[in-house]
């Protein structure tokens, strides 16, 4: 998890991940920066709303679609206020 002045990202591997790009392009959300993670992937941090700034959670789960091809299914993030 990453902090910046304009964007959230995680590190993963070496690989740095815009936040932002794992969320529903239409929530009207724009994530600033990712404070915290914990054993269970939630990320926490701070972005900005359709209501103006807030902080927010995000929550890895699995896509449906994917458990039966892959067995474990690839992850996604669901914004929760």
């Amino acid at each position: 998890v990453g902090i910046s002045s304009n964007v959230a990202f995680i590190w993963d591997n070496g690989v740095m991940t815009d936040l932002n790009s794992l969320i529903d392009i239409n929530s009207g959300w724009s994530l600033f920066n990712a404070t915290s993670i914990n054993d269970f992937g939630w990320i926490v941090g701070n972005g900005r709303g359709p209501n103006g700034d807030s902080a927010f959670l995000l929550k890895p789960i699995p896509e449906p679609t994917t458990l039966p091809l892959l067995g474990l299914g690839g992850l996604f993030l669901r914004r929760k206020r």
